[in-house]
């Protein structure tokens, strides 16, 4: 059985896309401007972008805060940091109050963050309740 990481990158692609969870990939940048690195997305999957009812053009080359506050607080952050830097996955569950939503509404996600340098996979699977 062929390992999964050494399948052709379009392969692994079109697998991970197709997941029925919401799926990101960042990109680590350095803004000069700011003077600190930055995540920005380069890939969505549909269910990402059904999330966020906007087109997948829209959100490309955008920093990930932007549009997926709740993926990007100070303490998350910390952690896709933290895969950079060891190149280790990691797996959380976030209980925070939904940024989006206009009353209080508690969200439950599960978070995976996977190195694959240069970018980092992040899959989420968002529980509102």
């Amino acid at each position: 059985m062929m390992d999964f990481l050494s399948q052709p990158p379009y392969l692994m692609k079109q697998i991970v896309m197709a997941s029925p969870n919401g799926v990101l990939i960042l990109q680590p940048v350095f803004k000069i401007d700011v003077g600190k690195l930055d995540l920005v997305l380069t890939d969505v999957n549909a269910i990402a972008c059904q999330e966020l009812s906007c087109p997948r053009k829209q959100v490309l080359g955008q920093p990930f805060h932007r549009y997926f506050p709740l993926l990007a607080t100070q303490k998350t952050i910390e952690r896709y940091w933290q895969v950079i830097s060891t190149g280790k996955p990691i797996q959380f569950l976030l209980n925070e109050l939904d940024p989006l939503s206009l009353v209080a509404t508690a969200v439950s996600v599960s978070v995976s963050v996977i190195p694959l340098f240069p970018t980092l996979l992040v899959m989420y699977q968002l529980n509102r309740s």
